[in-house]
């Protein structure tokens, strides 16, 4: 057996994060919102889940980060 080093996966960022602001998800905001959620869980997006998502939302109840 050797010895290893153990790197991060991912490298540092060379400044630090930006900060990320947390608001509610307008109706104008879903399409985009979408796209990221499908994005992010390695699903395909599908424009009649937008239709689906506008007669579900309820304001106040969805929310965003945002990078600032």
């Amino acid at each position: 057996m050797t010895d290893a080093t153990i790197t991060s996966a991912s490298p540092q960022p060379a400044t630090s994060p930006a900060t990320l602001t947390v608001r509610e998800i307008t109706e104008d905001d879903l399409d985009g919102w979408g796209r990221a959620y499908s994005k992010g869980n390695f699903a395909p997006y599908r424009a009649a889940s937008l239709e689906r998502r506008r007669r579900v939302f309820e304001p106040g109840r969805w929310v965003r980060r945002v990078r600032g």
